[in-house]
């Protein structure tokens, strides 16, 4: 009968031991919430080009009748459907970055 007690008392302490200690701890002892991963803002645009050189290119749209400037960043992983030059409509679609927003994609529109 003490065999039989004994054994039971083992069996749940092994059972209950790694819900007991990982309830609160994560994976790797840290807190029970995952690392967190920061979000990379991403948007795209639509305006006319007003600056273009091979690291940036500097786009105009109108909103509510004002035009806003806003710059985009050019690096090795831009891809570019069409040659940009001042004056031409495009899509630019970007990701925000410490150092500004980078072109993830640059797209010239044809005209109709």
């Amino acid at each position: 009968m003490k065999n039989t007690m004994l054994a039971s008392f083992a069996i749940a302490a092994v059972f209950m031991t790694p819900f007991t200690s990982s309830a609160h701890d994560g994976p790797h002892g840290g807190s029970g919430s995952p690392p967190s991963v920061p979000q990379v803002r991403t948007g795209k645009t639509t305006g006319r080009v007003v600056a273009v050189t091979e690291n940036a290119i500097t786009v105009e749209t109108k909103k509510k009748d004002q035009a806003l400037k806003a710059t985009y960043l050019i690096d090795r992983q831009t891809k570019t459907k069409g040659a940009p030059e001042v004056g031409q409509d495009v899509v630019v679609k970007y990701r925000e970055e410490l150092v500004g927003p980078i072109a993830t994609n640059i797209e010239v529109k044809k005209h109709k």
